[in-house]
């Protein structure tokens, strides 16, 4: 399929070269006066050759053929000459389009006028790289302006419905990446939450162990409570009984 585009525009007496690559804007070759470059003659041997020749080549007839074949050249190269050689910008064109590789380039000719577009543009003829365009070329096609322009519209509508789906394509993109970031948010806050419960089921935990420990030393205090006041039953009985032994001994006249 052909990415770049050469297209001669014949329109007024006048043709216009004009080089596409790919889907950048056109450029344009200065127009420059058309001259039919076959006569009557030969446009007469060309059409006997075409027609008649290939039809039945046998007889006397191959003879006049090789006459006609060896004009073959010549006659492509003249509109060679015309089309590309004819201003600088056609030079600079057909370079480009070489350099690009011809092999993806397409070769129209447009033209509202049928002696144009009947012309054998097929014939065009590079003297210094010694090829025929149309071998060269991805492919030759003619069409009328009304076409070219139908065409050209269909080109742009279709560009514009690109530029459209592309656009369409990175706002979902975009919305899939923020729906991406929110559920990292949420996420996050889950695992926040999630600390935050194990902080609080931390400080329970000691909180807890707090408690345990003012239950010990709680029972510890009444341990050594009951423990003082056995300690001063004890010692206040001990200290009745060596009472009433010294009044006992007082008594008793010792």
């Amino acid at each position: 399929m052909a990415q770049n585009w050469l297209r001669i525009t014949h329109q007024d007496d006048k043709i216009q070269l004009s080089w596409q690559r790919g889907y950048k804007s056109p450029r344009l070759a200065p127009e420059v006066g058309f001259q039919q470059p076959f006569d009557e003659e030969n446009a007469a041997e060309l059409r006997w050759y075409l027609e008649d020749y290939l039809k039945f080549p046998y007889g006397i007839f191959p003879d006049n053929a090789v006459k006609i074949e060896q004009k073959l050249q010549h006659w492509g190269q003249q509109l060679f000459e015309l089309v590309f050689r004819s201003t600088e910008k056609g030079r600079e064109f057909f370079q480009e389009a070489t350099r690009e590789g011809l092999d993806n380039c397409e070769l129209g000719i447009i033209s509202d006028n049928a002696e144009v577009l009947n012309l054998p543009w097929e014939l065009l003829y590079s003297p210094d790289h010694k090829f025929y365009l149309s071998c060269a070329c991805d492919r030759t096609e003619r069409t009328t302006l009304k076409s070219d322009r139908t065409s050209f519209c269909q080109k742009v509508v279709m560009l514009r419905l690109n530029v459209v789906t592309l656009s369409l394509n990175f706002m979902i993109l975009v919305i899939k990446v923020i729906r991406l970031s929110l559920k990292v948010i949420a996420l996050s806050l889950n695992v926040i939450r999630l600390s935050l419960k194990v902080v609080a089921l931390s400080l329970n935990v000691i909180a807890l162990s707090l408690n345990v420990i003012a239950l010990r030393l709680n029972v510890v205090m009444l341990v050594t409570t009951r423990h003082s006041l056995i300690t001063a039953i004890v010692d206040s009985r001990t200290n009745k009984l060596s009472l009433g032994n010294f009044l006992g001994d007082i008594d008793s006249g010792k």
